[in-house]
């Protein structure tokens, strides 16, 4: 059986789309996986300074490990860094 992916417009099988039973009748996302995955890459790029403080928070919340809060707060301010000049 196959579906048609509303973004790239190509019929495809059901096994290049990912499965949620959640998603309609034949439990499979609306965009095929290639898609998908474009869609995350553009979101990602979008919202990166969001998702890397919540990591750095996370890492934040470990007991205390100095050592592990001290490496991720350098490699956070490395990035941030980086990414202003880009």
């Amino acid at each position: 059986m196959s579906k048609v992916c509303p973004v790239c417009k190509m019929e495809k099988q059901e096994t290049e789309f990912y499965a949620l039973r959640r998603y309609g009748k034949e439990g499979l996302q609306g965009y095929c996986k290639a898609c998908e995955k474009k869609a995350y890459e553009v979101w990602y790029v979008r919202e990166r300074k969001h998702c890397r403080s919540k990591l750095l928070k996370n890492a934040l919340r470990l007991p205390k490990t100095e050592d592990l809060r001290a490496t991720a707060l350098k490699l956070f301010n490395a990035q941030v860094r980086a990414e202003d000049i880009i």
